[in-house]
């Protein structure tokens, strides 16, 4: 089954004809769709970079020392300053993140300089069932906080970036749950230094960032979830993926536990013992949080600092291609009847807590179903399973 993906699905955007007069449209469509999937890695990446040690900073001094965020965010603002500059900085534009990415993009995709791309809002992309018009395209730019429309170059492009960032977004909250606390906490510690072009565009930034931050997850149509998926698909061709982003990396640590090498979170193994780490043992909201703090009791693993996982870390563990259960293969092998959590690793095709609130009814929490990949939300009191996670990608011992 395809696996779709952030990169593929820009590809799609690029709603393509090649005219017959256009020997090299092929060439230029390969060259469009390498480049769409090159420069979209380096600006997440880059985009962490910039982001990632002002919110270390900010998390060791709230978490490690017991500083309050004002007081965290203020010690990191001059560090934060510097590393926001590169979203942001009106001196020099060509230094700007998204300045390099929309420039890759121009010279390789836009139709005036390639003449053998064609962008029409007539066109469509179709893989397997599912076809993606121009408006179903422009509903999920809009999903995603774009403008809603198709119809030009410039309009795929602000998509694109729309896109882009969403992912870099989730990215962030994955390793920094914590992030839009931290950045409204570091406005006003910006904004009390000396006023220069830098702390003025790097304020810019951090509220830009942390509004984006603030937006309810990106919605996709059904069966287009990018969540932690890269790669591309040539059009006319579903068979013809290759994945340009970092792929899938789990170890299993021998203790009961995986490590995740790209996110940095470590997860509790669940298994058919009969014990705390059992599959089928399913429960209420406070039974999981009793279950979180039995992990820290015991020093589960040699750590204490387990936690209930937020929706977008137990997404990151979705398989979109495969169903009963939709989970990554390190989450689901030999699980046969009795097997600890050493020698099997399980995952029923049922529903799971996440530590996500449910912002319009206190008494509801998001859930995550690995039935099929699915998020809802339920009641506190009914039973669901849940995967204890700890740590952080930067992280030494401490939760963000």
């Amino acid at each position: 089954m395809i696996k779709p993906a952030l990169a593929w699905l820009l590809a799609g955007l690029l709603a393509i004809a090649a005219p017959a007069a256009a020997a090299d449209a092929p060439a230029q469509l390969a060259r469009c769709q390498t480049t769409i999937a090159s420069a979209s890695t380096r600006y997440l990446s880059g985009v962490r970079q910039a982001v990632t040690p002002c919110l270390k900073l900010i998390s060791k001094s709230v978490v490690a020392g017991g500083s309050s965020t004002s007081a965290a965010a203020a010690t990191a603002a001059d560090a934060c300053v510097k590393g926001f500059g590169k979203l942001k900085n009106t001196a020099k534009p060509k230094a700007q993140l998204a300045d390099q990415l929309d420039a890759a993009l121009g010279k390789a995709c836009d139709p005036a300089v390639n003449p053998g791309l064609l962008f029409a809002a007539t066109d469509t992309v179709t893989v397997g069932a599912t076809t993606l018009s121009a408006a179903n395209l422009g509903a999920f730019c809009r999903n995603a906080g774009g403008n809603g429309t198709i119809a030009s170059f410039a309009d795929w492009k602000s998509c694109l970036r729309t896109l882009t960032d969403c992912q870099a977004h989730q990215s962030i909250l994955l390793q920094w749950p914590r992030a839009v606390e931290y950045l409204q906490a570091l406005e006003p510690a910006i904004a009390s230094l000396p006023p220069t072009p830098a702390t003025t565009d790097a304020l810019a930034a951090v509220t830009a960032f942390a509004k984006g931050l603030a937006q309810p997850e990106c919605d996709v149509p059904s069966g287009l979830l990018v969540t932690g998926q890269q790669g591309l698909i040539r059009l006319q061709d579903e068979d013809s993926i290759w994945r340009a982003g970092v792929p899938f990396q789990y170890a299993d640590n021998g203790d009961g536990t995986i490590s995740d090498r790209v996110t940095g979170l470590v997860w509790e193994k669940l298994d058919r013992a009969g014990g705390v780490h059992d599959v089928g043992v399913t429960g209420s909201w406070s039974a999981a949080l009793a279950k979180v703090a039995q992990l820290n009791q015991s020093a589960f693993a040699g750590h204490t600092d387990w936690r209930v996982p937020n929706r977008r870390e137990l997404l990151s563990l979705v398989d979109y291609g495969s169903l009963g259960p939709s989970v990554q293969p390190a989450f689901n092998s030999a699980c046969a009847s009795g097997c600890p959590a050493t020698d099997c690793s399980c995952t029923a095709a049922s529903a799971y807590w996440s530590s996500s609130a449910y912002v319009p009814d206190a008494t509801r929490k998001w859930i995550v179903s690995f039935s099929d990949g699915s998020t809802s939300t339920d009641a506190k009191q009914s039973a669901h399973g849940l995967r204890a996670v700890r740590g952080g990608q930067t992280q030494t011992g401490v939760t963000p």
